[in-house]
This record gives structure tokens, sequence and C-alpha cells, in this order.
């Protein structure tokens, strides 16, 4: 096995490096992105490879195992979100800011809910015709609206 280093870049216009480098964690963890490009160098770091993941065959999507686990992490971590902000003051923050915030966090925790209990009966029922992660992104597409980065 060989030791690669990959690299992806993104211009982002924000107030601190901290706030810029959580906009692009958001849009990498963006079930819609379209942030697939890579730069990929040798294990000598002599030769890049530029590699373009948008035209994912099946075969290389994740498996239905991979889903449940990624969506079940996204639950976790929506709930937690959503119970810190609903549960107090955040030093700092003004109370309309965090009631708005622990809104959006219990619309992300229903959300990925909705899709883990989703891909669970797709595991329990696989069905003819519609694949897994369509069904799944499907129903994040009505839930969240389909936002494509360019």
């Amino acid at each position: 096995m060989e030791t690669y280093r990959v690299e992806w870049e993104i211009e982002i216009d924000a107030e601190s490096p901290e706030e810029a480098a959580a906009e692009a964690l958001r849009i990498q963890r963006d079930v819609n992105s379209m942030a697939t490009c890579f730069k990929v160098w040798d294990e000598l770091g002599e030769e890049m490879i530029p590699v373009d993941l948008t035209e994912l065959d099946q075969e290389h999507l994740p498996t239905l195992e991979g889903v449940i686990d990624y969506l079940e992490r996204q639950n976790d971590l929506a709930f937690l979100a959503y119970r810190r902000l609903s549960g107090g003051s955040e030093p700092g923050m003004h109370a309309s800011v965090r009631a708005r915030l622990a809104g959006e966090a219990y619309s992300i925790w229903t959300g990925v809910g909705e899709a883990l209990y989703k891909a669970k009966e797709a595991a329990k029922n696989p069905g003819p015709g519609v694949t897994y992660i369509d069904t799944i992104q499907g129903m994040l597409d009505r839930h969240f609206g389909a936002s494509k980065v360019k």
C-alpha cells in the first residue's frame, strides 16, 4: 500500500480563519456537495495526479452499512448541538440567535433521523429499481432542499 498526499482547495470569504475552515468543513460534509476535485501527490511528492470524483459509478459508492454508520454519527452530533443550544445560554450569544440555531439543529436532527430510518429500512428490505443512495438522497433533498456547490 502506498501513501498519498491529498489536497482539496477552496476560496471562502469569512471573518476569521476559523470561520473559513468551518465553512470548508461544512461544504465537504454536505451530502449534495460537488466539491469532488482533488490533487493527489505520489509518495515521493514528485507527481501530482488530478482526480475528479464527480462521475462516480455504482461500484465506488459507499456501502449501505457505511451510510448507516455515517448517518448515526451525524444524528448524534445534531442531537448534541440541539441539546446544547436549547438548554441554556451560550456565552456571548444573543438569545434570539441561540434559539434560531437550536431550531436549525432540531431540523437537521429530525432530517438525519429520517434518513437513518430509511437507510435501515433499505438494509432490511432492499427493493428493485432504485438504489438506496437515490432513495436517501431524494429524501434529504426534499427535507433540506437541493444545494449544489459549484
